[in-house]
């Protein structure tokens, strides 16, 4: 073999060596991507079961100002307080995963559910006079997709297909 045979030789060996690490730094990508994603749909999903916890814990008068703007007028500060430092929380949790699933980190299928859910908290009377007071601490995209929501169709009041009685 002369010593040009041995230099296309060595050159083939490199171009092919080359595309396999080139191949290899792709499926790694990928695999990253992956990894990102499922990571980013888990702590959204972790965050939202917190968030929904805590209504739990509102007073019966929070929880009741959710659904009377009346009753919200009346609470104690530290009520009205807790009441508004949830929402705020609760919105900019919502409008952090809105910019996720826009940059391709949150699947559709959960993004529409998870919609879903906030347009039920959303179409609540006394969080809807919360939000058209403070929704300008938002992003302007975010609200606007919010606001353009329609009325979903699960109850706005927990009370609506609960039975009262159980057998």
């Amino acid at each position: 073999m002369t010593l040009e045979n041995l230099a296309n030789l060595a050159e083939v060996i490199g171009v092919v060596a080359v595309i396999a690490s080139l191949v290899f730094v792709g499926i790694q990508i990928r695999d990253g991507n992956r990894l990102a994603r499922a990571q980013m749909h888990q702590h959204v999903a972790d965050s939202l079961i917190s968030f929904t916890m805590a209504y739990g814990g509102f007073s019966n008068e929070a929880g009741e100002a959710m659904h009377d703007p009346e009753v919200l007028k009346t609470l104690p500060r530290s009520e009205l307080e807790h009441f508004s430092a949830y929402q705020i929380g609760y919105w900019k949790h919502m409008e952090n995963v809105y910019y996720q699933h826009q940059n391709g980190f949150v699947a559709d299928s959960y993004w529409f559910s998870t919609v879903t859910l906030a347009t039920v908290v959303l179409n609540r009377p006394g969080v809807q006079v919360w939000w058209q007071a403070r929704k300008s601490m938002f992003a302007k995209e975010f609200v606007d997709f919010i606001d353009s929501q329609p009325v979903p169709e699960a109850p706005i009041d927990i009370r609506k297909g609960v039975s009262e009685k159980q057998p």
